[in-house]
């Protein structure tokens, strides 16, 4: 599959737009659009060497919750990213709540959050996406979840990738124990903002997917090499070593 996957990158000549709907910007807007900006220079030049063309998501900002989109009824709420649209939906404020239950690594986990998602759309256009979503809907429940998540903690290995290339360029700082911590403060985030939620509020992509030891092995994978082909988390699974 992983092959069939880079070999899917040729036919990735899709679209991406920006569009910004109005939404109060706990966090410094700056960062996020520099962040953003920087994951696309990133990948554009990934899948050119891969022999690919890579076009960047679209972001969208929201408060709170949103409704209508992605194909939905029920409104929407956290961060994620819309296949359907190849958009990005962050809401600023959870975010912020992210950075605050960080602290010193407050940078470094909205800096993942970003990342992850970015992630996703990598895995829309070279095919994972699809294919994913064909095989779970012919497995299992417990098939189709573990499915999940290892597609998770490949965004997860695509976002160490992207935190590799910004550590080296001194676009940010990666301290020992900060991944882990930043990583811990992301997943206890999720957790508390979906028991909070009103019933009906769906929550697309849950950053708890797996577990905090799970994530921050992949992740730091992506971030130790570097290398595209050691994402690879579908080869591991089959090996049962996630």
């Amino acid at each position: 599959m992983w092959r069939a996957q880079a070999a899917l990158l040729a036919l990735s000549g899709l679209a991406g737009s920006s569009a910004f709907c109005a939404a109060p910007l706990p966090t410094d807007a700056g960062l996020l659009n520099r962040v953003f900006s920087d994951t696309a220079n990133f990948w554009m030049q990934q899948f050119t060497q891969l022999g690919g063309h890579y076009q960047a998501p679209g972001l969208t900002l929201y408060s709170v919750q949103v409704s209508g989109v992605c194909g939905q009824k029920q409104p929407l709420s956290g961060p994620f990213y819309c296949p359907a649209d190849q958009h990005l939906y962050l809401d600023p404020s959870s975010l912020e709540a992210i950075g605050t239950r960080a602290r010193a690594d407050s940078a470094l986990a909205e800096d993942f959050v970003i990342a992850h998602l970015v992630a996703h759309h990598v895995q829309f256009l070279i095919g994972t996406t699809a294919l994913l979503q064909q095989a779970r809907s012919s497995s299992t429940p417990d098939n189709a979840n573990r499915m999940l998540i290892t597609m998770e903690l490949q965004a997860d290995c695509y976002a160490g990738l992207w935190l590799h290339s910004a550590a080296q360029r001194k676009l940010l700082a990666v301290p020992p124990g900060g991944l882990a911590a930043a990583l811990a403060a992301v997943s206890s985030e999720s957790q508390a903002r979906v028991h909070a939620l009103p019933a009906g509020t769906l929550v697309p992509d849950p950053m708890d997917t797996g577990t905090v030891a799970q994530r921050l092995r992949w992740t730091q994978r992506g971030l130790d090499s570097g290398d595209f082909e050691a994402c690879d988390s579908f080869g591991a699974a089959g090996k049962g070593d996630l």
